[in-house]
């Protein structure tokens, strides 16, 4: 009976020991898990790092994702570029009225797509060294959708995302009509991505609305719509002549010179009558005396 006690008991050691083990591997492994940070493109960013406050901190940030390349760095109290890569040259920068309280932050303007990426922030006090790591995602929302009719077709488009979008078509009062374009996408040298689509209206359907809606996979809820109630347009109809103005004042012109001309030709008709008349009236007489 002893000999079972015994064994239970280091049993249970076992399994505490065990379990201490498993939450002390979770909690150091969390504690150095990645900040996941999201930067909008073309804005400023903050990359977080806190450290212990002490006397002469020396703080390096490092961009990891395509080797080891030197973002910013901070010793002997200033700051110190002479590594810095040419790509964060001007749009870094320390909050160094902080540093005396931990702060080790960094500041990056005018985010790139090429930013992205896995950044390592280190520290080294009096009190020791201390590593943290960010991982950056870089997003361009969508900002605009538009949509426009040129005779049956309506085109749905949109630019300036990241990362790349994608398009869907929807109509109101919902149709089973077939409404799968493969849309066009492409890539800005800013690596910014622009997304289009194009559809045949339906004869059958006049009176439905077509709605496009473009997102992203990464961010769901950042979406934008349009929506289009298509002009009818009849093929093979001939508009109506319209009437110019400059025909109807020529034809009056005319009009008013051929009366004008008559009128003129009329009284000489007349006056060459009368002189007839009365020429022939001279000769009767003589012919009397």
């Amino acid at each position: 009976m002893v000999v079972n006690t015994s064994r239970d008991q280091m049993r249970m050691v076992l399994i505490k020991c065990f379990m201490f083990l498993v939450v002390l591997t979770f909690l150091w492994t969390f504690s150095r898990a990645d900040t996941e940070v999201f930067c909008v493109f073309g804005e400023s960013c903050i990359l977080p790092c806190q450290f212990h406050a002490s006397s002469d901190p020396v703080i390096h940030w490092i961009y990891m994702t395509t080797g080891d390349l030197w973002v910013y760095s901070y010793y002997d109290s200033r700051v110190q570029l002479g590594h810095q890569d040419q790509r964060f040259n001007g749009r870094t920068s320390l909050f160094e009225d902080q540093i005396s309280r931990g702060n080790a932050s960094l500041l990056l303007r005018g985010v790139k797509v090429q930013d992205q990426g896995r950044y390592q922030c280190y520290t080294s006090t009096t009190m020791g060294d201390k590593e943290s790591f960010i991982n950056v995602k870089t997003e361009a929302p969508v900002s605009e959708v538009s949509i426009s009719q040129e005779g049956n077709r309506i085109t749905c488009s949109s630019e300036g995302i990241y990362p790349e979008p994608e398009l869907t078509w929807s109509t109101s009062p919902p149709s089973n009509m077939e409404l799968q374009d493969r849309p066009r996408v492409q890539q800005t040298e800013e690596q910014l991505y622009s997304i289009s689509s194009s559809l045949m209206v339906s004869d059958r359907d006049p009176d439905l609305i077509y709605s496009c809606t473009v997102r992203t996979q990464r961010n769901q809820r950042n979406q934008r719509r349009a929506t289009l109630k298509p002009v009818e347009t009849r093929k093979n109809k001939t508009p109506a002549p319209k009437k110019n103005p400059d025909i109807f004042r020529e034809k009056c012109i005319g009009i008013f010179l051929g009366v004008i001309v008559a009128t003129i030709i009329f009284m000489l008709l007349f006056i060459c009558v009368i002189r007839c008349s009365a020429h022939c009236e001279e000769n009767r007489l003589f012919k009397i005396r």
